[in-house]
C-alpha cells in the first residue's frame, strides 16, 4: 500500500486513521486501485500537513516516487508564499470542515510556476471530525491564461470606452445599440452608456439622419463593405446641427455571420466651421487677387498707353538730324522708358517671381556698356544732391558675356537708385569685379561680383535681416520721408537668386552701406570690342584728367591705361594747370584733356578758359564730364572751346568714341537708327487703333520702314475697309469703341472662311495679363505685342509674316521700296491718320515752330500771357509731346474736336438708360484723347464714367456726367482757338 513505507515510525499512526476513514472495512487497496486510474492528481494530508498519499497521476505530474513525497510538508516542496498560501487554505479547510474549490499557483517538477484548479475537502472520522485533507487538482495553466488574456482585454475595452473622447457603438442587426462609449452618451444626453441600450438612431436624432444612418448600415452589412472617414451632418431635435467624420464597419462572428454593425466617429463640428471661415477667407482672397490682377491690367494698360508714345516718339526723334548731345538726350529719354518698362512688367510678373516660374534668358551683352549705361541713366538723380555717382568695372574682366542684360538691369537700376535715394552727401560707387568661383556652379560660368556703395544714413544690424523681404523698408519714418513700396529688393533679390547669387549687404548706421553679390555668366565666343577709329596711333597719348573725386580719378586712369594712352592726374583746378604747364616745359604738352565740370574753387569751365588763354584748340583738345544737365552746358562749351560735353558717369565706349572723334582717329558720320532694323517687304497695312497718339505712332514708324498705313478707328470700320480694299496686314488694337479688336477679328477670319485668303493679324495690346495673350490667340489673331510698341519688334513681327509680293504693286502711287526717313511732322503724321494712302512730308525744324506758330516766345511774360489763356488743355506740355511742333499739335486739336463731340453725344445719349459696353468704350476713347492734351480734369471724369459703366452702374456716371459736359466745352474752345493759330 502507498500508505506506508517501509519505516513506518516515520508516518504518526493519525495518518492510517485517515486512511482508514478513507477505505473502512479493509477496502484500501481497492481504494488505491481506483485512484490510481484518475486523470487527475489526488493528495491526502494529515492535519499538520504532511502527505499522506499520493495517487500515480501526481506522482508524475510532479516527476517524483512517492517515498520522496510521504511525510513531507508544503514548505518542504514549494517557495514559501505558494507554501504559505496552501497551508492558509488548509487551515480553513480543517478549521471550518467545508470543501474550497479554487484556482490558485503552482510550481511544476521543473520549478515552472502553473496554475492549478483544486478542490480541498475534509477527512472526516466515525465521529465527523477533521482528520485530514484530500487535495484533487488539475492544470489549468492555458486555460488561466486566456482567462486573464481575455481579462485583460475586457479593461482595455473598458477602459477606452469609458475615456476616448470620440464616439464609439455596437449595434445589432436592427441598428439598436450594444454599447456606447461615454463620450457618445454624453453626446447624447445620457446619464450613462448603459442607457442607450436597446434605442436606435431614431430615438436620437431627427428621423431624416436616423433613415440615412439605418440605409448605411444595411448596405454596410450587406456588402460587408467598411464606410471610412465618411463626413456626416447629424440633425437633432433640440440643437443646432453637428458635423462628425465617421467609420462604419460590420461586426462579424466567428469570421462568417454578420451580427451588427460598429463604428467610431469624431466630432469635426469646429473644424467645418473653420473651414467654413477658411473657405469664405479663401474666396476673399481669390476676389482680391482678381482685383489686383485687374488692377494690375489697368494699370499696364493706363501706362502703357502713354510710354507707348514716349518710347514711339523718341525713337521717330532718333531718326531726324540731332547733333551728338541731342542724341544722348534722347538716349538716355528711351533707355529710362526701358526701364520702366522692365520695372512695369516686373510688378506684373510678381506672382511668378514668388512661385519660381520666371526664367532669365540667355543672350550676349557688353558688361560695361550696361553697367555704365544704367548708371549714367540715374545720373541726373544723383546731380540733383552733392553726391558723386562713380561707376568702375574692373579693367581686367572680359567685356561680353552670355546672361539676361534686362534683368542684370533692373537688379543695378534698383540698388543704385537706393543708394542714390537714401545718400545726401558723398559718393555712390558702383564696382564690377572678379568674384569667387563655387563647386557646385558649372565651370564654363564664371563669378562677376557686383557692389553698389554708398555714403548714406546705413541700416541698423536688427533691420538688415528684413529689410531685403517684400515691401520692406528700414522704418516708417523712411518710408515717409524717402518713399517707395520697398517691392524693388526683393525682387532684385529673387533675380540674383537665378543667377546663382544671393543678395547681401553690409551696413554701418551713418557711415553708408554696401549691397552686393556674385553672378555667374558664361562668357561670350566673340571678345572683340567693335571701334571704328584708329586706337594705336594714340598710344601713349599724354592725357591730362582732372577731378575732384579720388574714386573718380582712380576710375578714369584705369579706363586710360587700358587703352595704353599715358593720364596724368589732378584733383582740382589749380593742380592741374600746373601740371600742365609742368608738362610744356618738359617738352611733352598734354594733347588732350578730359575735365570734371562740378570742381569746389575752379570749376571745370573757368579751367577751361584758363587753359584755352594757353594753348589753342589744335594743341589741347578739351571734354568736359559733368554729373549734372545744365541747359546752357553746350552754349559754354561752344563758347570757351570744348570738343564734347559727356553726362557721368561716362559709358567707356561712347569716351572712345568721343576720344577718337576729338583727336580725328574717327569720322563722325551720319546716325541712321533705319540701318539698325530687320529688312522686311514694304506692305500696305490696315492700322484699327482708336487713340490718336498711338495712331501718331504707329504711322510714323510703319512710314519709316517704308511701309504704307491705312489707318481706321474701330473695329467695325476696320472690317469694312478689310472688306472693301486690299491690305498685306492688319495692326488690330484690343480695346476700341463699337466693335472691339477681338470681335473684328472674328468677323475677319469668317469672310475668310469665304474667301479662302487668310489676312495676318498682329494685336496691339496695353494689357499684359497672360489671359489678354490667350484673348488674341483665341479670337484668330496671329501674333500679339505688347505696349508700349518697338519699332525693331515691330519690324521683325511684321517681316515673320510678310508676304512673298505685296498688294502695294497694285498702287500707282506705292511706297519706294526703300525706306523713307519719317519726320516729326504734324501735318505728314495726321495726314497719314486720315488718307488711305499716306505719303512722307518734307522735314521740317521743329525747334522752329514748336513755340512760335502758337505764339509762344521765349519771353517770360508772354509764355505766361499765353499759359494762362489756356485752362483746361496744357499747352506747352502737348506741343512737347506731339511730333511737328505747334502745326501739328494744331492739326491734332482739329481732329480731335470732331471726334470729341461725336464722342459726347454717344455719352449724352447713351447715360442712365443706354448699353454700359458703348458707354465704358466711349468714356476709355475719351480718357485717352483728353490727356493726350493734358485736360487732366476731362480725363478723371471719363475714368470715373469708365468705371462705373464697365460695373454695370450707368446711374452712378449722371453726376460725372453732368460734371463732364462743361469741362469739355472748355476743353473744345481752347481746342479751336488752338487749331485756329496753327
Amino acid at each position: 500500500m502507498h500508505g506506508r513505507g517501509p519505516d513506518d515510525s516515520t508516518i504518526d499512526d493519525s495518518g492510517s486513521d485517515v486512511m482508514d476513514s478513507l477505505a473502512p472495512n479493509h477496502s484500501l487497496a481497492a481504494y488505491e486501485s481506483l485512484v490510481n486510474t484518475l486523470p487527475l492528481s489526488l493528495l491526502i494530508k494529515d492535519t499538520d500537513g504532511r502527505r499522506l498519499f499520493a495517487n500515480e497521476t501526481y506522482l508524475k505530474t510532479r516527476g517524483c516516487t512517492l517515498d520522496e513525497v510521504l511525510g513531507k510538508r508544503d514548505e518542504d516542496l514549494f517557495p514559501i508564499d505558494i507554501a504559505r498560501a496552501y497551508s492558509k487554505d488548509d487551515q480553513h479547510v480543517i478549521r471550518t470542515g467545508e470543501s474550497l474549490h479554487s484556482v490558485e499557483e503552482s510550481v511544476n517538477k521543473f520549478g515552472q510556476r502553473r496554475w492549478i484548479e483544486r478542490i480541498k475537502s475534509p477527512v472526516l472520522d466515525a465521529h465527523q471530525r477533521v482528520i485530514g485533507i484530500q487535495l484533487i487538482f488539475w492544470d489549468v495553466t492555458d486555460r488561466h491564461q486566456a482567462e486573464s488574456k481575455l481579462k485583460y482585454e475586457r479593461y482595455l475595452l473598458s477602459t477606452l470606452l469609458e475615456n476616448i473622447p470620440d464616439s464609439i457603438y455596437f449595434k445589432d442587426p436592427d441598428s439598436r445599440f450594444v454599447r456606447i462609449s461615454e463620450a457618445m452618451a454624453k453626446k447624447f444626453g445620457l446619464a450613462s452608456s448603459a442607457e442607450a441600450i436597446g434605442k436606435t438612431d431614431a430615438d436620437i436624432f431627427t428621423e431624416t439622419h436616423a433613415a440615412a444612418a439605418r440605409e448605411d448600415e444595411l448596405r454596410i452589412m450587406q456588402t460587408r463593405q467598411a464606410v471610412v472617414d465618411l463626413v456626416e451632418r447629424e440633425t437633432w431635435p433640440d440643437h443646432d446641427d453637428t458635423w462628425c467624420m465617421s467609420t462604419k464597419m460590420p461586426l462579424i462572428q466567428d469570421g462568417d455571420k454578420v451580427i451588427g454593425t460598429f463604428g467610431i466617429s469624431r466630432d469635426i463640428t469646429e473644424l467645418i466651421k473653420y473651414e467654413e471661415a477658411l473657405r469664405k477667407a479663401r474666396d476673399e482672397a481669390d476676389s482680391a487677387n482678381r482685383a489686383k490682377s485687374e488692377f494690375l491690367a489697368n494699370m499696364s494698360h493706363e501706362i502703357r498707353t502713354p510710354m507707348n508714345a514716349i518710347i514711339g516718339m523718341s525713337e521717330l526723334l532718333a531718326q531726324t538730324k540731332l547733333n551728338n548731345e541731342q542724341l544722348d538726350y534722347i538716349n538716355l529719354v528711351r533707355d529710362s522708358a526701358e526701364s520702366l518698362l522692365l520695372l512695369l512688367n516686373e510688378i506684373l510678373d510678381f506672382s511668378k517671381i514668388e512661385s519660381r516660374k520666371l526664367q532669365l534668358e540667355s543672350i550676349p551683352f557688353s558688361l560695361r556698356d550696361l553697367i555704365q549705361r544704367t548708371s549714367q541713366s540715374l545720373s541726373i538723380r544723383a546731380a540733383k544732391k552733392p553726391i558723386e555717382l562713380a561707376c568702375r568695372v574692373a579693367p581686367d574682366l572680359p567685356d561680353r558675356w552670355i546672361g539676361d542684360p534686362g534683368r542684370l538691369r533692373q537688379v543695378m537700376i534698383n540698388l543704385i537708385g537706393n543708394a542714390i535715394k537714401f545718400t545726401d552727401q558723398g559718393e555712390v560707387l558702383v564696382e564690377v569685379c572678379a568674384g569667387e568661383r563655387r563647386e557646385d556652379v558649372p565651370p564654363d560660368h564664371l563669378p562677376l561680383r557686383f557692389s553698389v556703395t554708398d555714403t548714406g544714413i546705413g541700416i541698423a544690424k536688427e533691420q538688415q535681416a528684413s529689410i531685403l523681404d517684400p515691401f520692406t523698408q528700414a522704418d516708417e519714418s523712411t518710408t515717409r520721408r524717402f518713399g517707395g513700396t520697398g517691392l524693388g529688393l526683393a525682387i532684385s533679390k529673387e533675380l540674383v537668386h537665378l543667377m546663382r547669387g544671393e543678395l547681401q549687404l553690409e551696413s554701418v548706421p551713418g557711415e553708408g552701406t554696401t549691397f552686393h553679390f556674385t553672378g555667374y555668366f558664361p562668357l561670350a565666343a566673340d571678345q572683340s570690342v567693335p571701334h571704328d577709329g584708329d586706337l594705336d596711333s594714340l598710344a601713349q597719348l599724354p592725357v591730362l584728367v582732372v577731378d575732384d573725386n579720388a574714386t573718380n580719378l582712380r576710375i578714369l586712369q584705369e579706363i586710360f591705361s587700358n587703352w595704353q594712352l599715358t593720364p596724368t592726374l589732378a584733383d582740382g583746378g589749380p593742380s592741374a594747370l600746373r601740371a600742365a604747364a609742368q608738362a610744356a616745359e618738359q617738352g611733352q604738352p598734354f594733347q588732350l584733356a578730359v575735365l570734371d565740370c562740378m570742381m569746389p574753387g575752379m570749376d571745370g569751365f573757368e579751367l577751361a578758359s584758363q587753359l584755352r588763354q594757353q594753348y589753342s584748340d589744335e594743341q589741347m583738345k578739351l571734354i568736359m564730364l559733368s554729373s549734372a544737365s545744365d541747359g546752357d552746358a553746350l552754349q559754354r562749351c561752344q563758347d570757351v572751346g570744348i570738343a564734347r560735353y559727356l553726362t557721368k558717369p561716362a559709358v567707356q565706349s561712347e569716351l572712345l568714341d568721343t576720344v577718337l572723334q576729338v583727336m580725328q582717329r574717327k569720322q563722325i558720320g551720319a546716325i541712321d537708327p533705319r540701318n539698325d532694323l530687320p529688312p522686311c517687304l514694304p506692305m500696305r497695312v490696315l492700322v484699327a487703333e482708336d487713340g490718336l497718339a498711338n495712331q501718331h505712332v504707329a504711322v510714323g514708324m510703319l512710314r519709316a520702314s517704308g511701309h504704307q498705313p491705312v489707318v481706321v478707328s474701330d473695329g467695325r470700320e476696320a472690317v469694312a475697309r478689310y472688306q472693301s480694299e486690299p491690305f498685306d496686314m492688319i495692326l488690330m488694337d484690343m480695346h476700341m469703341p463699337i466693335m472691339d479688336g477681338i470681335d473684328a477679328t472674328k468677323a475677319i477670319r469668317a469672310h475668310e472662311q469665304v474667301t479662302g485668303r487668310h489676312i495676318p493679324i498682329i494685336a496691339l495690346t496695353a494689357a499684359a495679363m497672360k489671359k489678354d495673350a490667350e484673348a488674341c490667340k483665341n479670337c484668330g489673331m496671329d501674333e500679339y505685342l505688347t505696349k508700349p510698341i518697338h519699332q525693331r519688334r515691330l519690324q521683325e513681327m511684321m517681316a515673320r509674316f510678310a508676304p512673298e509680293t505685296s498688294v502695294l504693286d497694285q498702287f500707282s502711287e506705292s511706297v519706294p521700296p526703300s525706306p523713307v526717313p519719317a519726320t516729326p511732322d504734324g501735318a505728314a503724321a495726321v495726314s497719314a491718320v486720315n488718307d488711305s494712302a499716306a505719303t512722307p512730308a518734307p522735314a521740317r525744324d521743329d525747334r522752329d515752330n514748336a513755340q512760335g506758330d502758337l505764339g509762344i516766345h521765349d519771353d517770360a511774360t508772354a509764355s505766361a500771357q499765353n499759359a494762362a489763356a489756356f485752362q483746361t488743355i496744357d499747352v506747352q506740355a502737348v506741343t512737347r509731346r506731339i511730333p511737328g511742333g505747334a502745326r501739328g499739335v494744331a492739326q491734332l486739336a482739329e481732329v480731335f474736336i470732331k471726334e470729341c463731340t461725336d464722342l459726347m453725344q454717344v455719352l449724352n445719349e447713351g447715360i442712365p438708360g443706354g448699353d454700359p459696353v458703348v458707354v465704358a468704350r466711349t468714356a476709355h476713347t475719351l480718357k485717352g484723347s483728353a490727356g493726350l492734351f493734358f485736360a487732366e480734369k476731362v480725363r478723371e471724369l471719363a475714368l470715373r464714367i469708365e468705371t462705373n459703366a464697365k460695373a454695370g452702374n450707368l446711374a452712378g456716371t449722371v453726376d460725372d456726367l453732368a460734371q463732364l459736359n462743361p469741362q469739355v466745352d472748355a476743353m473744345l474752345a481752347e481746342l479751336h482757338r488752338l487749331s485756329q493759330s496753327g
